[in-house]
């Protein structure tokens, strides 16, 4: 295993009943057989020998049955059940009939996530195998995620699959406190925080306090009222994410002084199309900013016009959706500005648009 004297001595520090068995008849066996069933290299093996060398005192038999539970219960491949194991070697510590099988079944058979899907999340998150169905798993997903946010089975399967850790959070110390946050201090429904939560399930990863901060930005310093708050949360969550003074604010400024908004109109700007505030600057808002202020013929006074008329046009893409229709409306002889009412249509209506359009034209 190449350890070092370090190794050696967090070993015995760990488990010193270690030193009571043969390294012949015990160790050596046992060694061999982890090598060969999961086909580890000497630092796998290192690795999951100093994390929990109590794994060196099981039975074959006993690692055997824990190794045929990941191959034979789960379905993983072999190279998944090593990759598994040594990323998360507690899980050789864990009961079988106990303890792994009930939180499988609890989550593919309670819970109905399918198999496929299970292993996904746990090789992910190998920790939801080591949560107690009872005192963990069943209170965050059924009383937390179920009944008090009234999420659908299918609707859990989402949030567990697209971010499993989410499980590792403390429900009554933070899961609760958050929520309660949400729901009595901006007015949000259970509901809409269960929509939130399905849209950014990483909302769980950060400390109430930075997010109040950022509440507190939108509210004191950019002046949004309580609905305005609501609608910029509910439509981009993952501002929470940003940190407040090196992104957010950077982001603002860049709207503000760009398409030149007074305060007013930088509040109808951001709450019209809450998602500009997580765009990049350079990779998003900049080059359509560049190019219609080029459409434009270089008129800051058009740019502001149509960017107030219509805080959504920024949220589209610039080469697959602004440009191509840009283009058609330019090719009829239209104004620019009319890419305001085209940009929200649908390909068909756009297209009718612009006939009616076009005839209006030769009509006059």
């Amino acid at each position: 295993m190449n350890l070092s004297e370090d190794d050696v001595r967090t070993i015995l520090t760990k488990h010193p009943a270690i030193l009571h068995m043969s390294a012949d008849k015990n160790l050596a066996p046992t060694i061999l057989f982890l090598v060969r069933a999961l086909d580890l290299s000497k630092a796998d093996l290192r690795s999951m020998i100093v994390q929990y060398p109590c794994i060196l005192c099981y039975s074959l038999e006993n690692l055997r049955c824990k190794i045929e539970f990941f191959l034979e219960v789960m379905e993983f491949s072999i190279d998944d059940t090593r990759k598994l194991i040594v990323g998360e070697p507690k899980l050789m510590c864990a009961a079988v009939e106990s303890g792994l099988a009930p939180r499988m079944i609890f989550l593919h058979k309670e819970i109905e996530i399918p198999l496929d899907m299970l292993r996904s999340i746990v090789l992910r998150n190998p920790k939801v195998l080591l949560y107690s169905v009872e005192n963990n798993l069943k209170d965050k997903i059924i009383s937390f995620f179920i009944m008090r946010l009234r999420m659908e089975p299918k609707q859990v399967q989402k949030l567990l699959s697209s971010y499993p850790a989410i499980l590792n959070y403390n429900l009554h110390d933070h899961m609760y406190p958050i929520a309660q946050y949400f729901t009595s201090d901006l007015g949000f429904s259970f509901t809409e925080l269960r929509s939130i939560l399905l849209k950014y399930p990483r909302l769980m990863t950060h400390s109430l306090h930075k997010i109040k901060h950022l509440i507190g930005y939108l509210r004191f310093e950019l002046r949004l009222n309580a609905l305005q708050v609501k609608r910029v949360v509910f439509q981009a969550p993952q501002v929470i994410g940003l940190d407040t003074e090196k992104t957010v604010k950077a982001k603002i400024e860049f709207i503000c002084e760009t398409f030149n908004l007074d305060d007013e109109e930088l509040r109808k700007v951001i709450v019209g199309m809450p998602t500009l505030i997580i765009c990049g600057i350079e990779s998003n808002l900049k080059p359509k900013a560049d190019f219609f202020l080029e459409v434009f013929g270089g008129s800051k006074a058009l740019l502001k016009d149509v960017v107030t008329t219509q805080p959504t046009l920024l949220g589209y893409s610039l080469e697959k959706r602004i440009k191509p229709r840009m283009d058609r409306i330019r090719s009829i002889g239209a104004h620019p500005r009319r890419i305001t009412v085209g940009i929200t249509m649908t390909e068909a209506k756009f297209e009718a648009w612009l006939e009616s359009k076009q005839e209006k034209t030769k009509q006059n």
